[in-house]
C-alpha cells in the first residue's frame, strides 16, 4: 500500500518546502483526518467535531467514566445481538427445501424470501432507525428492535402459504434494521479509532457463531421436530437478549460520558446528511467496496445449503451440521484475523487497512468457482472453508474506516446508508438474480443450473477489489490535504 501515497507526496513537498518521508505521514495522519472531518463540519455549519480518537488516550477523557469491565460487557451484548440477527436471518436458507416442499414454492420466491424482500425494508427502515440512534438511547433501541425481530421469527413457524411468511420476513427485516447502525455507534464511543476495527470484528463474530448455529443447530432440530416448531424455538431465543440489552448495556450518553448533540445537530435534516455524506470521495468509495464485496458472498451463503443437498444428495441435518461448523469457525476465523491486522494497518498510515479488503476479496471469487466445481461434497466442504473466511474480510475495515472518516453526529446514519445501498444491491439483488438464473437454465442443466448461477455471481468480486483500492487511495488523499 505504500504505492498509494507516492505520487501524493511531491506535492506536500512544494507546499511545505521540504520531501515528506512516509514516516511523517504517518506520525501525522491522525491530525490530517481529524482537519479532514473539521472542514466538513464547517461546510456543514450543523455539528460540532471532536478528535475522539486523539483525547480517547488522555487522563478524564469522558469515555474513561464507563469502566473497562461495563464497555467490554456492552460489546459482549452487542456480538449476542449480531449473532441473534445473524442466526434469525440465515435459519430460513437453512430450511429452505422442507419449506420449499411443504408451501410448495418456487426458486424465485425462495430468493426473494431471502433475498430481495427482505432487502428493501431491512435497507430503508435502517436510514430512520439511525437517525433515532443518532439522537436517543441505543441500547433500549437494540432492545426494542430484538424483541420485534425475533416475534415476527417465531410467527413465521406457523404460516400456511407464501404471502404469510413474506409478511413475517418483512417484520423480521424491520426489526433487524436497526441494530448495525447503532452498534457501530457504540463502539466508535467505546473504543478508540486503533481499536475500533477489532471490536468490530468482535461484534461481527457473533454474526459467525449466528450462521453456525441457523445451520447446525437449525438442520438438527429441523430433522427432530420438523421446521416449523425449530422457526418457533429459535426466535423466542431473542427474548432474554432483549432485556439484558434493556438492563445491562451501557450507554455513553446516558451516562454522561458522550455529551448529547445540540439542537443544531439534531435539526440537520437527512437530506443534509445526504449532502454532507456525497461530498465524501472517500465515503462513496467505501460504501462501492462494501456493496460489491457482499455480494457475491451473501449469494453463497444463501443458497449453499440448497447447493449441497440438490448436487449431492445430502439431508437437511447433514447439511446443516457440515455447514454450520463450516461456516461457523471460517467467519470466526476471518473476523478475528481481519481485526488484527486491520488495526495493525491503522497504525502505519490512513488507508492502509483497506489493504485487507482490496486482498481477500480479490481471491473471494476464483476460490468460490473452485469450491462449487469439485466433484464429492467431502472435497466442496473442505475447501468452502476459504472462501467463507475471506467473504468477510472486508466488513471490519470498511465499517471502521466509514465511522473514522466521518463526523461523529453522522456515524450511524453514515452506516445506514451504506447498508442500505449494500443491500439493496447485494443482499436483494445477489440471492434473487441467482434464483432467477437457476430457474431459467434448469430446462437444460437440472440441477446444474444453481451450480453455474452462483458461479456468475462469485466472480463479481472482483469489482470489489478495485473499489477497495480507490478507497484506500482516496484516504491518504484526505489525509494528506491541509
Amino acid at each position: 500500500m505504500a504505492c498509494l501515497c507516492e505520487d501524493l507526496r511531491p506535492q506536500v513537498g512544494r507546499a511545505t518546502g521540504r520531501s515528506c518521508p512516509e514516516r511523517r505521514i504517518s506520525n501525522n495522519c491522525i491530525v490530517a483526518l481529524g482537519r479532514v472531518t473539521r472542514e466538513v463540519s464547517a461546510l456543514t455549519g450543523s455539528f460540532e467535531v471532536v478528535h475522539d480518537s486523539a483525547e480517547a488516550g488522555v487522563a478524564g477523557h469522558p469515555r474513561s467514566r464507563l469502566s473497562h469491565a461495563r464497555l467490554r460487557g456492552g460489546l459482549l451484548l452487542l456480538g449476542l445481538v449480531t449473532l441473534l440477527n445473524q442466526m434469525d436471518r440465515l435459519l430460513l436458507s437453512t430450511l429452505a427445501e422442507p419449506i420449499r416442499r411443504d408451501l410448495n414454492l418456487s426458486d424465485t420466491q425462495l430468493g426473494l424470501l431471502t433475498g430481495l424482500a427482505f432487502a428493501i425494508f431491512y435497507a430503508f427502515c435502517g436510514v430512520p432507525l439511525a437517525r433515532l440512534a443518532d439522537r436517543s438511547d441505543r441500547p433500549r433501541l437494540l432492545s426494542v428492535c430484538l424483541l420485534v425481530w425475533t416475534m415476527a421469527t417465531a410467527v413465521s413457524g406457523f404460516v400456511a402459504n407464501f404471502t404469510q411468511l413474506l409478511l413475517a420476513r418483512i417484520v423480521v427485516a424491520i426489526g433487524e434494521a436497526g441494530t448495525q447502525p447503532a452498534g457501530h455507534t457504540l463502539i466508535a464511543d467505546y473504543f478508540p479509532e486503533t481499536r475500533r476495527a477489532s471490536s468490530m470484528a468482535v461484534m461481527a463474530a457473533g454474526g459467525s457463531l449466528g450462521a453456525m448455529g441457523a445451520l447446525a443447530v437449525g438442520g438438527m432440530l429441523a430433522e427432530a421436530i420438523g421446521w416449523r416448531a425449530t422457526i418457533a424455538v429459535i426466535g423466542l431465543a431473542g427474548i432474554p437478549v432483549a432485556i439484558a440489552c434493556w438492563l445491562f448495556m451501557p450507554e455513553p450518553r446516558r451516562n454522561g460520558a458522550i455529551a448529547v448533540s445540540g439542537d443544531r445537530e439534531s435539526a440537520l435534516s437527512l437530506l443534509g446528511c445526504i449532502k454532507v455524506l456525497v461530498r465524501s470521495p472517500t465515503y462513496l468509495l467505501l460504501t462501492a467496496t462494501a456493496t460489491l464485496s457482499v455480494l457475491p458472498g451473501y449469494a453463497a451463503l444463501s443458497w449453499a445449503p440448497a447447493f449441497f443437498m440438490r448436487t449431492f444428495g445430502l439431508s437437511v441435518g447433514e447439511i446443516g451440521l457440515r455447514l454450520g461448523l463450516l461456516t461457523g469457525v471460517g467467519t470466526l476465523t476471518g473476523h478475528m484475523l481481519t481485526g488484527w491486522l486491520s488495526d495493525r494497518a491503522a497504525r502505519s498510515g490512513p488507508g492502509r487497512m483497506m489493504t485487507v479488503p482490496l486482498v481477500t476479496v480479490l481471491l473471494l471469487g476464483p476460490t468460490l468457482t473452485v469450491s462449487f466445481m469439485l466433484p464429492s461434497a467431502t472435497l466442496a466442504l473442505a475447501f468452502y472453508f476459504i472462501p467463507v473466511a475471506l467473504s468477510i474480510m472486508w466488513y471490519a475495515p470498511v465499517f471502521a474506516s466509514i465511522q473514522t472518516t466521518t463526523p461523529p453526529k453522522l456515524r450511524a446514519q453514515a452506516a445506514a446508508l451504506t447498508l442500505l445501498i449494500s443491500n439493496m444491491c447485494a443482499i436483494g439483488v445477489g440471492p434473487t438474480v441467482v434464483g432467477i438464473i437457476s430457474d431459467a437454465l434448469r430446462p437444460q442443466l437440472g440441477n446444474d443450473s444453481l451450480r453455474l448461477a452462483l458461479i456468475v455471481i462469485a466472480n463479481l468480486s472482483v469489482f470489489g477489489a478495485v473499489a477497495a483500492f480507490f478507497a484506500a487511495r482516496s484516504m491518504c488523499k484526505d489525509a494528506l490535504r491541509p
